[in-house]
């Protein structure tokens, strides 16, 4: 089963964000589980917004695996070099 979810990630503390990093993390209401680390180079000003789709697929045969939760982190740096990282995600279902 694939979903595309859309996120609108917002800057709310005033810093300029380079995200380079998303790690996609999906479990099923079944136990299946799996990550992907994929490239995610965008930059978000101060403040500005960033809407963006990400396409996922929950694998397995049955109702249950189709039913689950889609995690997403990123991570990047701010102007001065400072980590940043942020996580969201959502519930899918059939």
């Amino acid at each position: 089963m694939r979903y595309d979810l859309t996120f609108d990630l917002q800057d709310e503390s005033g810093r300029h964000a380079q995200w380079e990093r998303m790690l996609i993390s999906t479990r099923s209401a079944s136990g299946i589980s799996h990550t992907q680390p994929v490239p995610f180079v965008h930059r978000l000003g101060a403040n500005g917004a960033l809407t963006f789709t990400v396409s996922v697929e929950m694998h397995g045969k049955s109702e249950p695996d189709w039913h689950g939760r889609v995690v997403c982190t990123t991570t990047g740096a701010d102007n001065d070099g400072r980590p940043l990282r942020a996580s969201f995600g959502a519930s899918v279902t059939p």
